[in-house]
């Protein structure tokens, strides 16, 4: 093995072995389908979010062998690091590329470092461990056979489902989201930013659908995506009903609402979504509708004094 060099990456130049490293990278993750160059071209490189300067490779020779990638919103980053099993927490690449993003991520006034890892990954969560990250939380990832039956949606009198023209209006789709979350995350400014990236994308605009009450006001949302470079996946990032308007089915029938539209996609074959493990409710809402645990995600932090 050579010396092991970091660099950013190219791409133009790296896109054919990028491809070929990010396979392999992942072929002992759960339910991992390989992906060609067109679709790292279209939804890795030209992606909107996408920062030359956040993604770092490390080298033995030519061969690529880790990628780092960190990004920043707000006053937080997120880090990722991949490595080739074969090079997993034996040559410091996990250390290397740390190192790199750290430098990268330095300028920046940030107060918290994120990363999630599969709980299976023992090592690779050890590693962040050494680094001061602490446990946050955990997640499941969910998965329904989208070839078994979906529950006809049941929504109370006057409520009224219906994909909205987020071109008009936008800011109250937003505004029921960001409510819906209000007390289930951290930074609802982050949610924001997160969802104004998501819409950006040719893709979103027929994704979400909300429930408005009998006065036309919003008061819950889904959004059951499809993204392009997975065709046969359907997922759902954010479900989400104001709190006055809990504990009468709303969830359950927008969720629905939401398996509906995949139902009618010859080429969806399941359905994917995340839960955290401290939401009991949410949990047994989804396996009410069939779906199932397929993997278990930590998420570690660091907090910056």
């Amino acid at each position: 093995m050579n010396n092991i060099q970091i660099r950013n990456i190219n791409t133009e130049s790296d896109l054919e072995e990028f491809t070929e490293f990010f396979n392999l990278a992942h072929a002992d993750y759960p339910e991992y389908n390989d992906l060609t160059t067109d679709i790292i071209r279209e939804h890795v490189f030209d992606a909107p979010d996408f920062v030359v300067g956040s993604n770092f490779l490390a080298l033995d020779g030519s061969r690529i062998v880790g990628r780092g990638r960190a990004d920043f919103i707000d006053n937080s980053s997120t880090i990722i690091i991949r490595v080739l099993p074969e090079f997993r927490n034996t040559y410091g690449i996990e250390e290397m590329l740390y190192d790199a993003m750290m430098n990268y991520l330095a300028p920046n006034d940030l107060k918290i470092h994120r990363t999630t890892i599969l709980s299976q990954f023992k090592k690779d969560i050890a590693f962040f461990e050494s680094k001061n990250f602490k446990e946050k939380n955990r997640q499941y990832t969910m998965n329904r056979d989208m070839s078994q039956p979906v529950e006809k949606p049941v929504f109370s009198d006057g409520m009224n489902v219906r994909t909205p023209d987020l071109k008009k209006e936008y800011d109250a789709v937003k505004a029921v989201l960001v409510n819906g979350f209000s007390n289930g995350v951290d930074d609802t400014a982050e949610l924001e930013i997160y969802f104004d990236k998501f819409t950006k994308r040719n893709f979103s605009q027929e994704s979400v659908l909300t429930v408005g009450n009998s006065n036309g006001a919003l008061v819950g949302i889904c959004v059951a995506s499809i993204h392009p470079a997975i065709e046969d996946k359907g997922v759902i990032p954010w479900l989400a009903v104001l709190k006055e308007y809990r504990g009468k089915g709303l969830g359950k029938a927008l969720l629905l609402a939401g398996l509906e539209r995949f139902k009618g996609m010859e080429k969806i074959k399941k359905a994917e979504l995340c839960v955290d493990l401290d939401n009991p409710n949410a949990l047994k809402l989804y396996k009410g509708v069939g779906f199932e645990v397929v993997t278990e995600t930590v998420m570690l932090e660091k907090k910056i004094d």
